[in-house]
């Protein structure tokens, strides 16, 4: 039986928090879902049918494998405190958007891949270090034989904490070193999607949290956790 997913989001923009419920949907029937909304902006529902393929990305993404691979690309002074997280981002709130405008339409989500750093700093610096998170954005996407495929469309960083009198400099070493990552990643998910190779599918979408088809899916964020859809 298909299923309907509705989805109520944060902002209005597809970001931040997101609540989505679940439940059998019959041909010719009924389904319904009762949201307080509160401080949630936007909404989304789909019909979903019942030979979609769930991918949740997170477990596929934070693998011991992934884990060293960026830990082998980051800099003397930077290391990996968080695990590697991955979630979606309409392309309109990717920070360099604004940059590169016509490069993919507002709306195409991209998976966000992010993890947090620790920074040593030197004495001078008056603090002992400072923290950043690192993205990596990826356009996922079907050949024309319906393949699934991969791209690392771009990064960017943010800091919230000061770095003293060091914070241009550790901005530069971020600038630097940060995209330094984009054709490692790359490699990998070639490799891992190299597993997919005889699969052709039609369309493939996006959910908050896991992709799951039945009962109630909180995230608090949803770059930082979603599941790719494919359509056979």
């Amino acid at each position: 039986m298909p299923t309907l997913t509705s989805c109520i989001f944060e902002n209005s923009n597809f970001t931040g928090g997101a609540n989505c419920f679940s439940q059998p949907y019959g041909t010719g029937g009924w389904a319904w879902v009762t949201w307080t909304f509160g401080n949630r902006r936007a909404s989304l529902a789909r019909v979903r049918r019942d030979d979609e393929i769930e991918v949740a990305l997170v477990p596929i993404m934070d693998t011991p494998a992934n884990r060293n691979l960026i830990d082998g690309f980051l800099s003397g002074d930077a290391d990996r405190i968080t695990g590697i997280r991955a979630g979606m981002v309409p392309y309109s709130a990717v920070p360099y958007s604004s940059s590169h405008p016509t490069r993919h339409p507002p709306g195409r989500v991209l998976v966000d891949i992010s993890f947090r750093v620790r920074i040593d700093l030197p004495w001078y610096c008056f603090v002992g270090d400072t923290r950043a998170t690192i993205h990596y954005y990826v356009h996922v996407f079907l050949d024309g034989s319906g393949r699934v495929r991969a791209n690392v469309d771009g990064w960017s960083w943010n800091r919230t904490e000061s770095a003293g009198v060091c914070g241009g400099g550790v901005a530069d070493e971020l600038n630097d070193n940060v995209p330094d990552g984009m054709a490692p990643l790359q490699r990998a998910l070639d490799t891992q999607l190299g597993l997919l190779s005889g699969f052709r599918f039609s369309d493939l979408y996006f959910l908050p949290g896991d992709g799951r088809t039945s009962g109630r899916d909180d995230v608090s964020e949803v770059r930082n956790e979603a599941a790719l859809i494919l359509i056979p």
